[in-house]
């Protein structure tokens, strides 16, 4: 689901999953993110991801510049999936 909903919103993305949490009736997931974009598509991503169909939360978000490239941001984000059991 974050690998298509990227590739609408015209965004570079790595995906880093992290470790899987099982309690007797929450699991949840953390994934951490790297997404690149314009200041426009980066918003638009982070919040269809805030609006997708499953629980999620996002735990850390940063944003800095890219010196490199004009009019381009680079957001790490570190997200938790919760699925109920």
């Amino acid at each position: 689901e974050l690998e298509t909903l990227s590739s609408r919103t015209e965004l570079k993305l790595n995906l880093k999953p992290h470790q899987v949490r099982k309690g007797e009736r929450v699991g949840s997931l953390e994934i951490e993110l790297d997404v690149e974009g314009s200041q426009d598509k980066l918003l638009g991503f982070l919040d269809a991801l805030l609006n997708m169909p499953r629980l999620v939360a996002i735990e850390r978000l940063r944003i800095s510049s890219i010196p490199t490239k004009e009019q381009q941001l680079r957001a790490t984000v570190l997200i938790q999936q919760v699925t109920l059991r």
